[in-house]
C-alpha cells in the first residue's frame, strides 16, 4: 500500500504540471486583459499603460510569465492579485472555509439521502417504494441546481414573503446562523449527485443481492439487517464510492453558481470576479487548488477500495 501511494503521489506531479500549462494558456485566450479593463474604467495615458504593464510583468513573453509563476508556486506563493495587489494565497485562506463547508454539506446530504433510498429501492423492488425512489432520482437528475436555487429564492418570497437568510457568518462565530445560511444551498447542490448515486446504489444492490453468498447468508438464518448492511452494502458501495469521487468536480462547478445566487463569499464568487477582471493569478491559483483537490480525492477513493473489499490489494 505504501509503495502504491508513493507512486500515485509521484504521478500527481506531471498531472499538475499539465493543469498549470492548460490553465495558464486558456485564461489568456480570453479577449482583453486587466490593463484593458482598467482602461475602460480610468483614463490612463499610453505611457502610464506601458509602465503598468511592465510593473505587472505583462510585457514579458508568455513563457517567461509562466516560469516565473511556476517558480513562485513551487515556493508556496500563488502570486498577487493584479487588481488589489493582495496575496492570492491569503485571499484563498479567507474564502476556502466557506467553499469547503458548502461542498462537505452537499456531499453529506447526497450520501445520507441517496444511499438509504437506493438500498430501500433495491430491497423493495417493483413496489411503490421502488417506483417513488426511481421517480425522485429522475427528478434530481433533470433539475439543474441553478434553476432550483432561483426557484427557492423567488417563489417563497412571492407566496409567503420568506427569503433565505443572507450575510455569511463563520461557523465558529455563530454555528446556528451559519447552518441556516448554508443548509439550503448545500441541499440544492447535493441534488446534483443524488440521482446518480441513488440509481447506481439500487443497481449495485440488486446485483449483489442475487449473489450466492447472499443466499447462503439468508439460508444460515442471519437477520435481514445483518445480510444487507454487513454482506451486501460493502460490496455494492465500491462503484458508488467511485461515482461520488467523480462528482467532486461537478460539486466545485455547482458551488460557483450557488455561492453567487446565495451570496456566499467562497472561492466560486472569488473566481467569477477574477475572470471578469482578467486577474490571471487568481484564476490560475483557484484552478490549481481545485485540480489538486480532485486528484487527491481520486487517490482517497482508490485507497478506500481496500477497506470496502479486503480482497483488493495494492502493490
Amino acid at each position: 500500500m505504501r509503495t502504491y501511494i508513493i507512486r500515485r503521489l509521484i504521478l500527481m506531479i506531471p498531472t499538475l504540471v499539465g493543469v498549470t500549462v492548460l490553465v495558464f494558456s486558456m485564461v489568456r485566450f480570453l479577449p482583453g486583459d486587466v490593463i484593458d479593463q482598467m482602461l475602460g474604467e480610468y483614463r490612463i495615458s499610453i505611457k502610464s499603460e506601458q509602465e503598468l504593464r511592465a510593473k505587472l510583468g505583462l510585457d514579458r513573453p508568455l513563457y517567461s510569465q509562466y516560469f516565473a509563476w511556476i517558480g513562485d508556486v513551487v515556493q508556496g506563493d500563488l502570486g498577487r492579485s493584479l487588481r488589489s495587489d493582495r496575496g492570492v494565497l491569503w485571499e484563498l485562506r479567507q474564502r476556502l472555509p466557506a467553499s469547503v463547508e458548502l461542498g462537505v454539506l452537499a456531499i453529506a446530504f447526497s450520501i445520507t439521502l441517496a444511499v438509504p433510498i437506493g438500498v430501500a429501492s433495491a430491497i423493495r423492488q417493483d413496489t411503490w417504494v421502488d417506483y417513488a425512489a426511481r421517480s425522485f432520482s429522475i427528478m434530481a437528475l433533470s433539475a439543474p441546481s441553478f434553476w432550483l436555487g432561483i426557484l427557492v429564492i423567488t417563489f417563497p418570497a412571492i407566496w409567503w414573503q420568506w427569503s433565505p437568510p443572507v450575510g455569511y457568518r463563520h461557523i465558529w462565530d455563530d454555528p446556528v446562523q451559519n447552518l441556516q445560511i448554508m443548509a439550503l444551498p448545500a441541499a440544492i447542490l447535493g441534488l446534483v449527485t443524488n440521482g446518480t448515486v441513488m440509481r447506481l446504489t439500487r443497481a449495485q444492490m440488486l446485483e449483489v443481492m442475487r449473489q450466492d453468498y447472499i443466499r447462503t447468508a439468508w439460508a444460515k438464518g442471519l437477520r435481514g439487517r445483518t445480510v444487507v448492511v454487513r454482506h451486501a452494502m460493502k460490496n455494492a458501495l465500491i462503484p458508488v464510492v467511485t461515482v461520488i469521487g467523480l462528482q467532486i468536480p461537478i460539486l466545485v462547478g455547482g458551488s460557483v453558481v450557488m455561492e453567487s445566487i446565495f451570496g456566499i463569499p467562497g472561492m466560486g464568487t472569488y473566481l467569477i470576479q477574477a475572470i471578469q477582471n482578467r486577474d490571471y493569478p487568481i484564476v490560475q491559483g483557484v484552478n490549481l487548488l481545485v485540480a489538486g483537490v480532485v486528484i487527491a480525492t481520486n487517490l482517497l477513493v482508490d485507497i478506500s477500495y481496500s477497506y470496502l473489499d479486503p480482497r483488493i490489494k495494492y502493490q
